[in-house]
């Protein structure tokens, strides 16, 4: 990330952010209720992430990261959907 002082470290610490969240998704979210389904999706977001965080050129790891963060996005709206906490589904009691 030093290797590019100036705005283009920013972009860099972006695409590392994006890459972060897509492993730490992969590997703690759901995305369907399925298994299988599941672990493909998982699978593949894990692949593109280490794509972002990985790849050396900028403009491979760029596009990837736009791939990368609307698929996160999605599936924390989608995991919140699918795997609630547990407390949110009974009734709290009143003190």
């Amino acid at each position: 990330m030093v290797m590019h002082p100036g705005w283009l470290q920013v972009l860099d610490t972006a695409l590392i952010t994006i890459g972060t969240c897509g492993i730490t998704f992969a590997i703690f979210g759901r995305f369907a209720e399925g298994a299988g389904a599941n672990l493909v999706l998982r699978v593949a977001l894990a692949l593109g992430a280490l794509v972002v965080m990985l790849y050396p050129t900028d403009a491979v790891a760029t596009a990837a990261g736009a791939l990368v963060l609307p698929a996160v996005i999605f599936g924390i709206v989608r995991h919140r959907r699918i795997a609630p906490p547990k407390g949110a589904l009974q009734p709290q009691p009143v003190l």
